[in-house]
């Protein structure tokens, strides 16, 4: 890889500074940052020193280190919520992110006899609607086999029919 320039080094340098701070700075602001100049000037040359591929290179590389490097705080941040967020949602969800970033795949890892889980309703409304549920995706499947359009469920939101608007042209 080409060395860079005094100036592309500043101007990358300047560039991964900003972003590791949260900051964004336009072209011409990063232009007039690292010296090429004011208004104009400065932008159309960062914006010609950016599209050189050894400069690019050298950009890409700096993020990639900023990258590793924060790889242990997400990771810490990752396995705290983990452990200590209120919402159990969030919890597994970060918990899923820990694992994945581990290496572990998505599959089970259980391999005994199978489980049955029972679960029983005694709410009537729920047991009622578990119940519908159930005749309905039974109903579903027969449709299915028999070649005919699958209807959706009743409790499902359909979308609203789309209104034409018409003028009145009197």
């Amino acid at each position: 890889m080409r060395t860079l320039t005094e100036r592309q080094q500043r101007l990358v340098d300047i560039a991964l500074a900003a972003g590791s701070e949260g900051r964004h700075l336009t072209r011409q602001q990063l232009g007039e940052a690292a010296g090429f100049g004011k208004g104009e000037v400065a932008r159309v040359t960062a914006t010609r020193t950016l599209g050189l591929p050894h400069v690019r290179a050298a950009l890409m590389e700096g993020i990639r280190e900023t990258a590793q490097g924060d790889v242990a705080d997400s990771y810490a941040t990752l396995r705290f919520v983990a452990r200590k967020a209120r919402s159990t949602r969030d919890r597994v969800m970060a918990a899923r992110e820990v694992l994945i970033l581990a290496g572990v795949s998505g599959e089970p890892a259980y391999t005994g006899p199978a489980v049955k889980i029972e679960i029983i309703l005694k709410d009537p409304v729920a047991r009622a609607m578990l119940d519908g549920t159930l005749a309905w995706r039974d109903q579903q499947l027969e449709r299915q086999k028999q070649g005919l359009s699958l209807e959706p469920h009743p409790g499902q939101r359909l979308p609203a029919p789309a209104v034409q608007m018409q003028e009145n042209d009197q």
